[in-house]
């Protein structure tokens, strides 16, 4: 069974996500941002993973960021918080998982190319990507940025529920997210370098 399949189900009646708990990176803050990849795919643990790949235009600088998300946690239990990001996924670009066909394409992610069930309905369509900064003492790349949620271009969640207020008010409390370190030779975050104020596509 291709793996969209077995999820296709849950990511269409998965509750709307709210806001949750890289290099010169870029600020924290919510950018607008166009898919450029998203898909799932069966990683090197074999399990099923999503991809999500977001162009960011800063001071006229293309800067790409990822996200790669389990579907399943250790327990083998479904990932709720992947299925409600893909969820939104799909509702901010205007899309159904009841109805897309997923096509074929790649990715390259954790340092291998792999082959995602790619869901090329939602490509090039404009989203906000709230980004935050981090900050990891210890790991090889100290600085760097996380995708924490993807929602429509207004902000709002598949429910019209604003979340862009919430997510400034947490960014105003804490800027920079700092997480603990796993091991000195972390592999960072996924992305390209950024440069510049990261002011010109923040929302």
């Amino acid at each position: 069974m291709a793996i969209f399949e077995k999820y296709k189900t849950q990511i269409t009646q998965a509750e709307a996500a709210e806001v949750s708990e890289g290099f010169k990176p870029l600020q924290s803050g919510a950018y607008k941002s166009i898919i450029t990849k998203f898909g799932v795919y069966r990683n090197r643990f074999d399990n099923d993973s999503m991809y999500v790949e977001v162009l960011i235009n800063e001071d006229g600088k293309e800067i790409t960021l990822s996200v790669d998300r389990g579907l399943t946690l250790k327990d083998g239990s479904q990932n709720n918080g992947t299925l409600s990001m893909m969820h939104e996924i799909f509702s901010a670009c205007g899309v159904s998982p009841d109805t897309v066909q997923p096509a074929t394409d790649t990715a390259k992610t954790f340092g291998q190319e792999v082959q995602l069930e790619a869901f090329k309905e939602c490509y090039n369509k404009e989203v906000a990507a709230f980004v935050r900064e981090t900050f990891e003492e210890g790991a090889r790349y100290e600085r760097g940025n996380i995708i924490e949620a993807i929602f429509n271009v207004d902000g709002k969640n598949s429910d019209g529920v604003d979340q862009l207020s919430k997510f400034k008010e947490k960014i105003e409390k804490q800027p920079i997210l700092v997480k603990k370190s796993k091991e000195k030779a972390s592999t960072g975050t996924a992305g390209t370098p950024a440069t510049g104020s990261s002011a010109a596509a923040r929302l």
